[in-house]
């Protein structure tokens, strides 16, 4: 009976494990010259905003009874869009988190920009296109990365961020190096369908995002089941250990690790369980991403200064302002295509409550308030504040508070505090 158990474990990743991402296995074989960040946490930089040069090597094979492999430059250009979008956390699909899920997005604040110069100091679209012979380009010898493999020799990894477009063997979308290895091999490989725009054989990755999930491998970041097979360590503070990979966009579902019940997270992108439920990096996935930034890769950074975006706060209403728990956002078209979180303190600057609301329209929340009093609600833009005001909270109707002194002596606590 018990190896019938395991069996049934087991099926799920033999039937649908088959096509997935192999960098776990491909760095099992790689030697690196560095061990894990140890940069202090405090000096982690979360605030900058990192642009990083990026280069993909197509590779193609051509003529009678084959497949059409050669990635068009608009696919680069809408992978490109699509990097920039989640690894600046503005996608709407996070609508999809639910409850406690809602707090965890957290924004890279990185963009990736096409090189405009080769490494001979040429123009370049930053895409480069190599006939080759080769059917099939695995991890095992890192083809796709040679010229004398029927690939494509890296640009300088030190300046260029390599992305290695082609055929590979069957059931391998993509595999990635982590920092500290062979500079001549660092980079990412990736199926060329799951970069088009429009993918045919994997339709179920069609916003770019095992791309974001190679890349997250490149800076440091694990899968939830740790590198490899089950229960190990993610080294994510906000990811519990979960047995192996979704498939499907669980909820609810429960790791089996050590005997735990703890809930897994699911929806970000270091899982499997396709485009549309993967919708985030969550805090804790972007700080081990921009520590391992400054560990290692800052000879591929440049730093943008931002302009902030100027607020007119009266483009910006939060009503009514004396609430019995239902809270309108007037966005009025401020922050489009946007994901902003809502905040909610008491007197003594305790959060209350957080919610994850939608740019660029009318938000509608329910206030879990259980206390009638003064607090304060604040909008947040990638952590910088974007509207601040005070609410009276009551139970009851509005026509039913005991006017002026009730006011007067909210009024004057938060005067005094």
């Amino acid at each position: 009976m018990r190896k019938v158990i395991l069996l049934l474990m087991v099926l799920p990743f033999m039937v649908v494990g088959q096509n997935k991402c192999m960098s776990d296995e491909y760095n099992a074989t790689k030697t690196f010259s560095h061990n894990r960040s140890t940069l202090p946490a405090d000096e982690v930089d979360l605030e900058s905003h990192y642009v990083i040069n990026i280069v993909f090597h197509i590779l193609y094979k051509s003529g009678e009874d084959v497949e059409d492999i050669n990635v068009s430059d608009n696919d680069i250009d809408c992978a490109i869009a699509s990097l920039n979008r989640d690894f600046n956390l503005r996608n709407g699909d996070t609508t999809i988190l639910t409850d406690t899920l809602k707090r965890l997005p957290g924004n890279m604040n990185i963009e990736f920009e096409l090189a405009t110069i080769d490494p001979d100091g040429n123009p370049t679209n930053g895409i480069t296109r190599t006939q080759t012979d080769i059917d099939f380009f695995s991890y095992f010898n890192d083809g796709a990365k040679f010229d004398s493999l029927g690939g494509k020799n890296a640009w300088d990894t030190k300046r260029y961020f390599n992305v290695w477009v082609c055929q590979t063997q069957n059931g391998l979308i993509g595999y990635s190096q982590f920092p500290g290895g062979d500079e001549n091999t660092d980079g990412v490989v990736i199926l060329y369908d799951v970069v088009k725009e429009k993918p045919t054989k994997y339709p179920q990755f069609s916003k770019g995002r095992v791309l974001a999930h190679e890349i997250g491998h490149s800076l440091s970041l694990r899968h939830p089941w740790g590198n490899g097979w089950g229960c190990g360590d993610n080294l994510v503070d906000d990811i519990p250990t979960q047995n192996g990979p979704n498939y499907n966009c669980h909820d609810t579902i429960f790791s089996l690790c050590h005997g735990d019940t703890l809930r897994e997270v699911v929806k970000h992108y270091m899982d499997y369980c396709g485009d549309s439920c993967m919708v985030m990096f969550t805090k804790g996935q972007v700080f081990n991403a921009r520590e391992s930034i400054q560990e290692y890769r800052m000879d591929l950074v440049t730093i943008k200064e931002v302009e902030p975006e100027p607020i007119k706060i009266g483009d910006i209403k939060i009503y009514p302002t004396i609430n019995t728990g239902r809270l309108v956002i007037e966005l009025n078209n401020r922050f489009p295509d946007q994901t902003l979180t809502l905040s909610v303190y008491d007197m003594t600057n305790r959060l209350i409550q957080t919610e994850i609301i939608r740019g660029g329209m009318r938000n509608n929340i329910n206030l879990n308030l259980q206390t009638n009093g003064l607090y304060s609600v604040v909008l947040y833009n990638d952590n910088n504040i974007v509207y601040k005001d005070r609410i009276i909270f009551t139970h009851h109707r509005y026509n039913k508070i005991k006017v002026d002194e009730e006011f007067d002596e909210l009024l004057d606590l938060e005067d005094e505090r």
